[in-house]
């Protein structure tokens, strides 16, 4: 009986080590109705505890099939704890030039995920707000329907 609790109790704990998440935030929005306006910015807002850890940050989206574009243009604005205002101007790859939908495929939505910095630093610990609008030449795009940011702590191999 010894044996076979200590073997579930380990059992267990190597499930529970091998599920843990390296995310330090993770967050989406869906936009209504599919259709996101240009004056729309997705916002997120997460705290930064340790700045001598490097973190991976990605720009997740979803798609459904009637995205009429191949990619997206995306206005990401950073603002840090000390107000300190940065923005980047970011091309995500949707589809490949056949036409097909490169994100994971989930029923009739297509998620994917982009990394847009790796191993950086973040400078101050504190507030940090994460500002998403899309840079397409239409005013409104259909065919989104979610807007995610994610932090995580790069994976070791």
């Amino acid at each position: 009986m010894r044996i076979y609790s200590f073997l579930c109790l380990s059992l267990f704990s190597i499930l529970m080590i091998s599920c843990q998440t390296n995310d330090v935030f993770n967050g989406m929005e869906k936009i209504p109705n599919a259709k996101w306006n240009n004056n729309h910015q997705v916002t997120f807002q997460t705290f930064i505890q340790d700045t001598l850890v490097p973190l991976d940050v990605y720009v997740q989206l979803r798609n459904n099939q009637y995205y009429p574009y191949s990619n997206i243009y995306l206005f990401l604005t950073t603002i840090s704890p000390d107000r300190t205002t940065y923005r980047d101007t970011l091309e995500c790859i949707l589809a490949s030039p056949e036409g097909q939908w490169l994100g994971k495929r989930t029923g009739t939505v297509f998620e994917s995920r982009f990394l847009i910095k790796h191993n950086v630093l973040f400078a101050r610990s504190g507030p940090y707000v994460f500002k998403i609008s899309h840079g397409m030449r239409e005013s409104e795009i259909t065919g989104i329907i979610g807007v995610g940011f994610r932090i995580s702590k790069p994976k070791t191999n």
